[in-house]
This record gives structure tokens, sequence and C-alpha cells, in this order.
């Protein structure tokens, strides 16, 4: 017998094996490929998480020459910027304050919120009197300022009982302060529920109960009674 005809052709086999292993391969390639594409596209599609900003303090003096700003007392009892993605509430004890500023029941929070997404800023304190040298004497009643934020938009919302400066009454009663009041008393301008809203992309408002300006352009002494500012980053619409 031909020796030849005894030996087993196996190039056959083997070329067939690696056409098997081959497809195999390829298959598992393209269904890691196809895993890891709806994995991208899953995570894509998925909401951004939202993150809420926000700060409080009760009363700050700077002074502001040729538009550089320089801090002469506070900002007193600033909680500093809270950022957070869950909702918890930042609320440090209340506390006063004596000397040529003096007040009582200076309290400060800020509260996030989920589902959703929103942040609220409050400030207030039960009265007020600032008697610092430049500064003609302010006296306040019980002042709250709150700025509240969503996806949505923001609000802000100021209540003084009483206000006067160097002697002139400007609030009596409990008011609800309009946004931006604008009021000059004996040459010295004053800023009620002074709101400024956050540029986009992000959604947010800072507000400022009271805003006391003496001076000019060139150079000037600022109080501030009673700031609340609330942020949101990464609402649906935006991309901050």
């Amino acid at each position: 017998m031909n020796e030849a005809t005894l030996q087993p052709n196996n190039r056959g086999a083997r070329h067939g094996s690696r056409r098997r292993w081959g497809i195999a391969g390829l298959l598992t390639v393209g269904a890691l490929v196809a895993a890891n594409l709806i994995g991208m596209t899953s995570a894509s599609a998925r909401p951004a998480t939202q993150t809420m900003v926000g700060r409080a303090f009760n009363i700050t003096v700077a002074t502001s020459t040729l538009g550089k700003s320089t801090p002469i007392v506070g900002p007193i009892l600033d909680t500093g910027v809270i950022s957070t993605t869950t909702p918890e509430t930042f609320s440090p004890p209340c506390s006063v304050l004596t000397g040529l500023i003096a007040a009582q029941a200076l309290c400060n929070q800020v509260t996030a919120t989920a589902d959703p997404a929103g942040v609220t800023a409050t400030s207030s304190l039960a009265g007020a009197q600032i008697g610092t040298p430049g500064i003609p004497a302010i006296v306040l009643g019980a002042v709250t300022v709150t700025s509240t934020t969503t996806c949505a938009g923001s609000v802000g919302t100021t209540t003084i009982a009483y206000l006067s400066v160097g002697g002139h009454v400007v609030i009596n009663s409990p008011t609800l302060v309009a946004p931006n009041t604008q009021i000059s008393v004996a040459g010295i301008k004053l800023a009620l529920n002074q709101q400024v809203p956050n540029l986009a992309p992000a959604i947010g408002l800072r507000v400022n109960a009271l805003h006391v300006q003496v001076g000019n352009a060139v150079s000037s002494i600022y109080v501030t009674v009673g700031h609340a500012e609330s942020l949101i980053r990464r609402c649906p619409t935006t991309t901050g």
C-alpha cells in the first residue's frame, strides 16, 4: 500500500478550526464593542447631577477706592460658600454682636433639597445699630432676607420691620420690600432688597436686604445688612 495514502490529511481540519475561532473571536469583540457603546450611550443619556450652592451672612462694612474693595468689618457670621449635591441643611448657631456694630439674634441658614433640586439661603437678625466712623448711624428692626433657586429660576425676598439712617426714618413698620428699591437720604444712597442675578450658564441670585453707599465713584464706604445667595449648576437646560 502506498504509504502516502496512510498519512491523515489534517490541513483542511486545521483551516476550518482557524476559521471557526476567527469568527468566534470577531463575534466576541463585536459584542464587547456593542456593550461599550450601549454603556456610553446610557451614561450620556443620564442627567447630570445638580450642584446646589448657597451662602448667607448678616453684616459687612467695606471701603472701595478706584474700584478696589477692602473689608473693614465682617462678613459677620458668614456661612461661607456651601456646595452640595445631596439634600442637607447648614445652620450654625445664632449669635449676638456688641460694640460700634451691635445686633441681636443673628442667624443664617442654607438648605439644599432634591427632586426637584433646590437651594434656599436665609439671613435674619432681630435688630441692629451700626455706628462705624464715616457712616451715619443706621438703626434696624427685624430683617429677614432669602434667596431661593431651582432649575426653574430664582426668587428673592426682603422684609424689614424698621429702618432709619442718620436719624431719617425710612421704614417704620414691617414691610415686604419691592426688589431693587432705590432711596436717597441726605445724599446717602440706599438699595433695599437689592437683587443681582447670576450670569448663565448657572442659575442663581444674590440678595442684599440693605446696601448703603457713602461717598462717590472714586472713594466710598459700603454697608451691607442681610445677604443671601443661592445657585444651581448643571440644570438640564444649562451646562454650568
